[in-house]
């Protein structure tokens, strides 16, 4: 079954159940050559109070249907790494 989702606005598709987040971002970036692989990578948080997830180059994100309650779209999007309170 073929799964829709996002990353920094570019509609991305495949066919796996799930994908670890330096697999999306290689998956978007065939979208989009300007996103950096060394970038963080953020799922973006259901409803007005959901909050953004940071998503690991070698975490695992489930696309199966059962898994996403209420979110069945997942939009991602990339930053630069971020290090608050670092000198």
């Amino acid at each position: 079954m073929k799964t829709v989702f996002s990353v920094n606005t570019h509609n991305v598709e495949t066919d796996q159940d799930s994908l670890k987040g330096r697999e999306i971002k290689q998956l978007g970036q065939r979208q989009d050559p300007s996103i950096d692989l060394g970038h963080e990578l953020l799922l973006e948080g259901g409803g007005p109070n959901g909050a953004d997830k940071l998503i690991g180059d070698d975490e695992s994100v489930d696309f199966r249907p059962d898994h996403t309650p209420g979110h069945a779209f997942k939009a991602f999007f990339t930053r630069p790494p971020t290090n608050f309170g670092g000198v």
